[in-house]
């Protein structure tokens, strides 16, 4: 009958039979407590009420004094409210007590009680006013020689009311000691049986429907470590039986599937390694904690070591140049693909120049990136020679400018020109092409001289701010003739750096130039320097139109500019700066949205490597 039964009819027959047990305890609980109710409502009427009456009028009372003593701390609206409120509570108390005196000499307490109050609250009205005139000797004072002591004498009568309805209140207590005990014993006899009952009936219940749902549990939990094979036993004839049957009928399915889904997926698998191992580019799989998981055959030539080998080590155990291991862990937590163009990786004796990509991945299980490494050797040497070529015709022109300039300024000095003004604005006109001319091959010569590898620096120790207020002071005329505001902002001492100072001014001039071309008349340029973990944060923030999102990266590029504006440039100011920076070993970007005005930032360590 029981194991026939469903599982919805064996709960509800141990619920009635528990409710059943649980109203007879309860039923006589009622009777033995309405005995005992008798006793205690008693002492209630007569006791309880003055002994809270009397806790709470020296709560109120103590409030009152802490609201006098604000006062003489010159603290009068808080004093004030603080005085009021506890003025109200102790009137509330005393109502509750003057209706409530049941024992002897409890009215004569009571009568002297609202005597004296009626005196502290006339003494605590007279100490406000004297406050109020600024009379602070004269109130503490008053507070220390009248109130005070007046305040101590209330309490003790407050605490005498409380004390004899207390001892009036523990006798009560006693008288009804014997009636609980009664009580006590009669239920704990009853409740007892009804406990030993309901245990055993409990026990037998939770067996009879737990324990299927324990079977189910421990099988789920091996199929979860991998064993499909696994299949739970039916026992009884309810809904946990229908569930193991249902459970067993997927977990024949799932085994089928699973038979399907792993043949699939070894051949995508062998698809994917297949490709992997055919790519040209190397490949680098990193796990979790930047540790190699596999190398393609690419990556094994390009950084000389197996993939059995690199499997487990760290990465910079495997790119054994320290400025790739700085830059992999300074992207290790990236969530974005990230490239670092023209990086040399030497190979025994051969350098050859890679493109990095580092892609994040995650899978349920682990997270990790994948590095691919593209040969962009050819297109360096190319660069190299496009910068050599550029370097090389900036020279021969320059020669013949430096002539053009030397001639210019022998015509400028001319008495017979001086008489002609056509010939002095045309004149000026050559004077001014040839000045945006010379400058040009000055970028040239300079930006060749950083992708050729022969720019020096010239280092010396030098203090921040006195740099940046330098380079400041050489714009604010200009600033101020446009109406913009040059502010330079420094929140914290800045310790002396090792700089090339001539390099690093040419950069933030670079950035104040261009942000007084694009702010707006009216507009705000600000010039900040902080420290950033042993390194120098140096930013440029104007108010102007912003710079889209697509083309933020492309602004450090060589001829990249903004618009066609006639600037007499040809977008090289950035990438000088660029090139610069990165030979400070530091690095420079911009933050911008449209609309909003845009920040570049260029962080320099404290020492140029």
């Amino acid at each position: 009958m029981w194991r026939k039964s469903s599982l919805r009819q064996k709960i509800l027959i141990g619920y009635f039979i528990l409710v059943a047990v649980i109203a007879t305890v309860g039923a006589w609980s009622i009777y033995n407590v309405q005995q005992l109710n008798k006793v205690l409502t008693d002492i209630t009427k007569e006791n309880y009420i003055s002994v809270l009456a009397a806790e709470n009028m020296i709560g109120a009372l103590e409030r009152q004094d802490s609201g006098a003593l604000f006062l003489l701390l010159g603290e009068k609206q808080q004093g004030l409210e603080i005085y009021q409120a506890g003025r109200e509570e102790f009137q509330y108390w005393f109502d509750q007590e003057e209706r409530n005196i049941t024992l002897p000499n409890e009215g004569e307490l009571v009568v002297r009680i609202k005597d004296n109050y009626s005196k502290y609250s006339q003494l605590l009205d007279a100490l406000t006013r004297l406050n109020a005139s600024g009379d602070g000797g004269g109130v503490r004072r008053m507070y220390l020689v009248e109130i005070y002591p007046l305040f101590n004498t209330i309490r003790a009568d407050l605490q005498n009311v409380l004390a004899i309805n207390h001892q009036e209140f523990i006798a009560g207590n006693a008288r009804s000691g014997d009636t609980a005990r009664q009580a006590a014993v009669s239920v704990a006899a009853v409740g007892g049986s009804a406990v030993i009952f309901g245990i055993i009936f409990a026990l037998a219940l939770s067996t009879a429907v737990v324990q299927p749902v324990i079977r189910l549990t421990e099988t789920i939990k091996r199929i979860r470590e991998g064993n499909l094979s696994e299949t739970v036993a039916v026992s009884a004839l309810d809904e946990m039986g229908n569930l193991a049957s249902e459970f067993n009928s997927m977990l024949q399915r799932l085994r089928a599937y699973e038979n399907v889904i792993y043949g699939k997926l070894a051949v995508e698998q062998q698809k994917a390694l297949a490709i992997i191992q055919a790519m040209a580019d190397g490949i680098v799989l990193l796990g979790q904690n930047q540790q190699v998981v596999m190398l393609n055959p690419a990556a094994e030539q390009i950084l000389g070591i197996k993939s059995a080998d690199a499997a487990g080590k760290y990465a910079g155990q495997v790119f054994l140049q320290p400025d790739i291991v700085r830059w992999l862990e300074q992207t290790g937590n990236s969530d974005q693909m990230l490239v670092e163009r023209a990086v040399a990786i030497k190979a025994g004796r051969q350098e050859h120049f890679y493109e990095i990509e580092v892609t994040p991945f995650k899978t349920w299980e682990e997270t990790g990136n994948v590095i691919i490494l593209k040969d962009v050797t050819n297109f360096k040497l190319l660069d190299k020679k496009k910068a050599e070529f550029l370097s090389g015709i900036a020279h021969e022109i320059r020669t013949p400018l430096t002539s053009i300039t030397m001639g210019l300024g022998i015509l400028n000095e001319s008495s017979i020109l001086k008489e002609n003004r056509s010939a002095i604005e045309i004149l000026a006109v050559i004077q001014e092409e040839t000045a945006r001319l010379t400058t040009l091959m000055d970028e040239f010569l300079e930006l060749s001289r950083f992708e050729s590898g022969g720019a020096e620096l010239k280092t010396q120790q030098l203090e921040v701010a006195a740099l940046l207020e330098r380079t400041i002071a050489a714009f604010r005329m200009q600033a101020e003739k446009v109406h913009i505001r040059l502010e330079l902002s420094m929140s914290e001492p800045i310790p002396p750096v090792v700089w090339d100072a001539g390099k690093i001014q040419s950069v933030i001039s670079n950035l104040i130039t261009n942000a007084l071309r694009y702010t707006p008349t009216g507009g705000r340029i600000v010039v900040t320097a902080g420290n950033a973990a042993d390194a120098v944060l140096i930013s440029v923030t104007d108010t102007g139109p912003g710079i889209p999102g697509k083309l933020q990266k492309k602004i450090f590029d060589k001829f990249f500019q903004m618009d066609a504006r006639p600037t007499g440039k040809v977008g090289l100011g950035l990438a000088i700066c660029k090139a610069i920076v990165k030979k400070h070993g530091g690095k420079i970007w911009v933050e911008s949205r449209e609309g909003q005005g845009a920040t570049f930032f260029v962080e320099l360590p404290i020492q140029a490597t």
